[in-house]
C-alpha cells in the first residue's frame, strides 16, 4: 500500500458512477456509487492503490470496504470502513485477533480503555464482545451534493479517509503491544 504523504494525490473528479455486482446465480446487478462511497472507492483505488472490493447495499446508500493490515511481524488487524450516503457519515473499525479480554479482569480493561483514550488525537477504543476495537468516525454533513447528476471535484475529499486510516494503523498496533502488558498480569 501506499502512504499518503505526498501533499496531493491524481483524483478522478466525482462522474455518475455505477458499480456492476455479479450475482451467484449469474445475473447482474448495477447500483449507482453515491458521492460518499465514491470517496471511499476513490481512496481505495487512488491512495491506497488496492483494487476497488467496496460493497454497496441494495439500496444504494451505504458502502462498506473490509482489509486486512499487517503490522510488524506481531499480527493481523481487519478494518472495517463503510459509508453512510443518506446520513453522511463515515466510520472506521479496526480489530485485532491478538486481543481477547475474556480473560482479564473488567476493571484493568476499563482502565485501560479511559488511559489509551486520553490520549489519542482521534477516534476512540471500545470494549465490545470480548475484544477492544478502535472505532473513528467523520461527521460529512452537508459536503457531498445532493445532486444525483453532479459532476465536478470531490466535495468529501478522499484524504479525509486516508487521515483516519493512518491514525488508525499507525496507534493501534501500539495499543496492542500496551494491552499485552495488562494481559500477562
Amino acid at each position: 500500500m501506499s502512504s499518503n504523504q505526498t501533499p496531493e494525490f491524481t483524483i478522478p473528479p466525482v462522474a455518475p458512477l455505477t458499480q456492476i455486482e455479479q450475482n451467484t446465480d449469474g445475473t447482474t446487478k448495477f447500483k449507482k456509487v453515491k458521492p460518499i462511497t465514491y470517496a471511499l472507492i476513490s481512496f481505495i483505488k487512488n491512495i491506497l492503490e488496492e483494487r476497488d472490493t467496496v460493497n454497496i447495499n441494495d439500496d444504494e446508500t451505504e458502502g462498506e470496504w473490509t482489509c486486512k493490515y499487517s503490522y510488524e511481524e506481531e499480527g493481523d488487524c481487519d478494518i472495517f470502513i463503510n459509508t453512510y450516503d443518506d446520513h453522511e457519515f463515515i466510520s472506521l473499525d479496526m480489530y485485532s485477533s491478538e486481543i481477547d479480554t475474556d480473560k482479564v479482569d473488567i476493571n484493568l480493561i476499563n482502565e485501560f480503555i479511559l488511559e489509551q483514550n486520553i490520549g489519542l488525537r482521534i477516534g476512540q477504543l471500545q470494549h465490545l464482545n470480548g475484544t477492544i476495537r478502535f472505532h473513528a468516525s467523520l461527521d460529512v454533513s452537508n459536503m457531498a451534493s445532493k445532486d444525483p447528476k453532479y459532476t465536478g471535484p470531490h466535495l468529501v475529499d478522499p484524504k479525509l479517509i486516508a487521515n483516519i486510516f493512518n491514525y488508525a494503523t499507525y496507534i493501534f498496533p501500539k495499543v496492542i503491544k500496551k494491552y499485552s502488558s495488562i494481559k500477562a498480569s
